[in-house]
């Protein structure tokens, strides 16, 4: 079984339409832009922007993840950007995280 077979691609609904657009995260488009597009434009749950970010750090490219995740920055999306940077955190540090909220 290869590592394509295991993962599926990551769904982004298309309004109530019952469809969705699929991004393969092992096929990124080369402009992020493409991608943030499709967030912006389906208004993409945010599982669908923190699959699309992590799938850009697993590649090794830390600009197009930070592009995603600055692009909730914009005024009144800052609560966005904000749960995105914890869920990231906490899903490629799942010990440490849950270490510190034990803490807490």
């Amino acid at each position: 079984m290869t590592r394509r077979d295991v993962d599926v691609d990551i769904r982004v609904p298309i309004g109530d339409s019952g469809e969705h657009v699929s991004i393969d995260p092992h096929n990124l488009p080369q402009k992020v832009e493409d991608v943030l597009g499709v967030l912006q434009s389906e208004l993409a749950p945010l599982h669908a922007w923190l699959e699309c970010a992590k799938a850009y750090l697993a590649e090794d490219n830390e600009e197009a993840f930070l592009e995603i995740v600055g692009s909730g920055c914009s005024p009144g999306k800052r609560l966005l950007s904000i749960v995105l940077l914890f869920l990231l955190l906490f899903s490629l540090c799942p010990r440490s995280s849950r270490s510190v909220l034990a803490r807490s």
